[in-house]
């Protein structure tokens, strides 16, 4: 399954968020992407998040808490449904083994509490473990490799 969101989807509505309350700062793509890597998060709580941001050259503190949250989780939201889709797609007997064995991997991995989301998002579907890698930026391959040393034999007998 193949979703057509990612980090400049997310980039892009963080962008309208703080612009749509805020419609005289001064925003730049390299900002609003160092907001969303150093702060972005989509637990329940977070610390307020508070950013100095320019209006017409002068520096000003703005609480982007709500906004950032908000933003990030139209990213998350569509990430849990493709994976409860994905579980439903599964050969029952793998589908305990699948949901308790999700590795988060990409920018995405980054966002505060995404892991958490995912399995929350699983608790009717029996639960769920999802962990994030640590080097977001590399390890994509490493999931799917892992993955593929774990699917049954009959299953590249389709791929190939």
């Amino acid at each position: 399954m193949t979703l057509n969101i990612a980090g400049n989807f997310l980039d892009d509505t963080i962008t309208e968020a703080i612009l749509e309350k805020f419609p005289d700062v001064q925003l730049t793509h390299r900002i609003v992407r160092r907001i969303k890597e150093k702060y972005g998060y989509v637990s329940d709580v977070s610390e307020p998040v508070r950013v100095t941001l320019t209006e017409k050259g002068i520096p000003c503190e703005y609480d982007i808490t709500e906004i950032l949250r908000d933003s990030c989780l139209k990213l998350t939201d569509p990430i849990c449904k493709t994976i409860q889709e994905l579980v439903g797609t599964f050969d029952p007997d793998f589908q305990e083994k699948f949901r308790n064995n999700i590795i988060i991997a990409g920018g995405g991995s980054r966002l505060k509490g995404i892991d958490r989301a995912i399995e929350k998002s699983l608790q009717s579907y029996g639960g769920g473990n999802a962990v994030t890698v640590q080097d977001a930026e590399y390890c994509g391959s490493i999931g799917a490799l892992k993955m593929c040393m774990e699917m049954p034999e009959e299953y590249w007998e389709k791929i190939v």
